[in-house]
């Protein structure tokens, strides 16, 4: 039992340091931030950290894996949820939902900071982050439109094209939501995104 509960504390740890490390990352960069940094943020030294991760890059690569696994599981729970809908309408709503709530949760705001930022300054984790979490989406999404042309829902479109114009504004609405300030949030958050698929699935449905 001993065992059991020091890696239940172990575990704990890790977390910690992966969400504290994340959190600095998203504000001062991957090559603003240092070690020390992230100790003395969780009030302990230096070398502690080194028991959990024996290096920056080290981190890094446990804060990608971590996060690409929760990502996933996001995924696999909206193509389950997907195989229900009755329409194309009902199905691209609950794709954005899911997007926006993945990207835009406060649960997910820093992680989703750390890519804007890094993708904008073409910082060291840029080509990482593009190959391993906007490519995979857009392909993601490149193979629904592809599916919904061959069925009759869609218009006879370049699916490729549609992907980013489908998902390339709900990465932004990020930007505007934090512009806009907490008052308006969630309210002006979800006007803009019901606007956003009212007006692009009028222009792709066929009719």
């Amino acid at each position: 039992m001993a065992r059991a509960g020091g890696t239940d504390r172990h575990d704990e740890r890790r977390e910690q340091i992966l969400r504290v490390a994340l959190t600095l990352f998203a504000a001062k960069g991957i090559e603003g931030t240092g070690l020390r940094q992230i100790a003395e943020r969780i009030g302990v030294s230096q070398p502690a950290l080194y028991h959990y991760f024996p290096s920056k890059d080290a981190l890094v690569d446990a804060l990608m894996a971590w996060h690409k696994e929760l990502v996933h599981e996001k995924q696999a729970a909206v193509l389950r949820r997907l195989e229900g809908a009755k329409s194309l309408r009902q199905g691209l709503v609950l794709i954005a939902e899911n997007l926006i709530h993945l990207w835009h949760s406060p649960e997910n705001e820093d992680f989703h900071r750390l890519i804007m930022s890094e993708m904008t300054r073409q910082g060291p984790l840029a080509v990482r982050l593009e190959r391993d979490f906007i490519r995979p989406t857009l392909h993601w999404a490149e193979r629904l439109f592809s599916t919904l042309i061959k069925v009759g829902k869609v218009r006879d479109l370049d699916p490729s094209l549609l992907a980013v114009q489908f998902i390339g504004p709900l990465l932004v609405m990020g930007l505007w939501h934090r512009h806009h300030g907490a008052e308006q949030s969630q309210e002006r958050l979800s006007q803009l995104l019901y606007q956003h698929l009212e007006v692009f699935i009028r222009g792709i449905e066929r009719s």
